[in-house]
């Protein structure tokens, strides 16, 4: 215990008047190179900051089972064992355009793509044809994943597959929807996942500056504003 100057109490006056929810600090093990959520697989440091980025399909609950996020509502056909994914309405990217069907995809046909390496592939394999796809033994055409229109996905497991197991996976936010526009424009140039300049994200935050300087090292995440956003009721 000691006596504070008045100075002290003057700086302790205006720390209380910060509203205390402003700002979150965190503390990672390492810094993080790249954001691409396909990557985040196995890597726990770059998970808890893509989790903050990106929404996904869905979470996995306190009960260690999966709750709808992205997705409004899913049916299941046990006779093909195939599942409908039915997106929510209200869900944004960081520049205001929806996150559609084709953004999940996307995503998942990136992953199975047989010309590039990405370990997180393997989460969609209860999918029927996507190892065969990865392998290169078949065309990505011929995975079980549909795109119905720009809100509804109907994927098709394999016989035997077990459906709970796959909502499971579903959770793993490798998964995450991906835009095609911004990945396929910047993978031209440079990786698309570096910078906050080339980012658009799904989640409750947006990456808004980042600094490897050994004096300044760190990221700094901020609200984003469209974010389980209602326009009908603006």
């Amino acid at each position: 215990a000691g006596c504070a100057s008045n100075e002290d109490d003057g700086q302790k006056k205006e720390e209380e008047e910060v509203d205390p929810g402003a700002y979150i600090r965190m503390y990672i093990t390492e810094p993080i190179y790249n954001f691409d959520p396909a990557l985040a697989y196995g890597n726990e440091a770059a998970l808890r900051i893509v989790s903050l980025l990106y929404d996904n399909l869905f979470v996995l609950g306190e009960n260690g089972k999966p709750e709808k996020s992205l997705v409004k509502n899913y049916d299941i056909d046990k006779k093909t064992n195939s599942i409908t994914l039915t997106l929510r309405a209200d869900t944004y990217w960081s520049d205001g355009t929806p996150v559609s069907a084709n953004d999940v995809f996307f995503a998942w046909e990136r992953l199975l793509d047989s010309t590039k390496s990405f370990d997180a592939a393997v989460l969609l394999y209860d999918v029927k044809n996507a190892k065969a796809a990865k392998e290169g033994d078949v065309s990505i055409e011929d995975v079980g994943i549909q795109l119905l229109n720009q809100t509804q996905l109907e994927i098709q497991l394999n016989e035997g597959a077990s459906m709970d197991e796959f909502l499971v996976k579903l959770t793993s936010y490798a998964l995450a929807p991906l835009r095609s526009d911004i990945v396929r424009r910047a993978e031209k140039e440079i990786d698309w996942a570096k910078s906050p300049t080339n980012l658009v994200t799904s989640g409750a935050f947006r990456l808004r500056t980042l600094s490897y300087d050994p004096e300044d090292a760190g990221l700094t995440l901020e609200r984003n504003s469209y974010y389980q956003r209602d326009f009908m009721n603006d």
